[in-house]
């Protein structure tokens, strides 16, 4: 599929020169990863996550770079384009299984071992359907730089008695929203005391559970995440 160039300031593609206020502040790994294209994230998911592999390679542009022009300086974004939705990352980054930036290693350290491969390749990506919206605003996976606390869930679903009783139930932990899937679901993991990975569902009631096989859970929230984007 083509990529709508309309609809960003610029973008740059594999094989182009790259902006100098861009490559300047980035060291020579992430540049190498760039011009591997968008196969270097897809390596370690091809058997743990097959179906979101096969959507990867065979409904999403190559990899490429958007400037931002709207704030007092220019952002830049890694992005692929699929159809109805975008998915991005603000802060570029290199493989995680290269090189982990410092501030993040503890978050990275908590995930449960059975998707850590899931996040080497969807490291610093936010699914959305508009590259410059709010990450909550879009869906599925929150890069590292946000997960944030449950408050957030207040501000952006509204459900203040839940958040007091998911405080209370998680007294002694740092509960972060890690994903967001189709509705009113998100995705909970306990930085303080590791895994398991919880699902938080509001309905009438709130529903709370254990995902016992992340790989298949992470999947259908995948998809579910791009239906919602898909039909606004």
């Amino acid at each position: 599929m083509s990529i709508n160039k309309a609809k960003y300031d610029a973008c740059y593609f594999i094989g182009d020169d790259l902006p100098t206020e861009f490559t300047g502040r980035l060291d020579s790994s992430i540049i190498d990863v760039f011009s591997q294209g968008k196969n270097i994230f897809l390596v370690e998911i091809q058997s743990l996550f097959p179906e979101i592999h096969d959507f990867f390679e065979q409904e999403t542009t190559e990899l490429f770079l958007v400037r931002n022009d709207l704030g007092s300086r220019p952002l830049f974004h890694w992005a692929l384009e699929s159809e109805g939705f975008n998915i991005y990352s603000s802060v570029p980054r290199t493989n995680r299984k290269l090189k982990q930036m410092r501030s993040e290693k503890s978050y990275f350290n908590s995930l449960p071992d059975s998707i850590k491969p899931f996040y080497y390749i969807f490291n610093g990506l936010d699914l959305t359907s508009e590259y410059h919206l709010h990450p909550f605003q879009g869906g599925f996976l929150l890069s590292f730089s946000n997960w944030y606390d449950i408050d957030i869930l207040t501000q952006y679903l509204g459900h203040s008695a839940d958040i007091k009783f998911l405080k209370e139930e998680f007294v002694n932990g740092d509960i972060r929203v890690i994903a967001r899937g189709g509705g009113d679901e998100v995705l909970l993991l306990d930085l303080k005391n590791g895994g398991p990975l919880y699902c938080a569902k509001w309905g009438k009631f709130m529903e709370l559970k254990q995902i016992i096989n992340p790989h298949t859970y992470l999947t259908e929230m995948f998809f579910k995440s791009i239906e919602m984007l898909r039909n606004g």
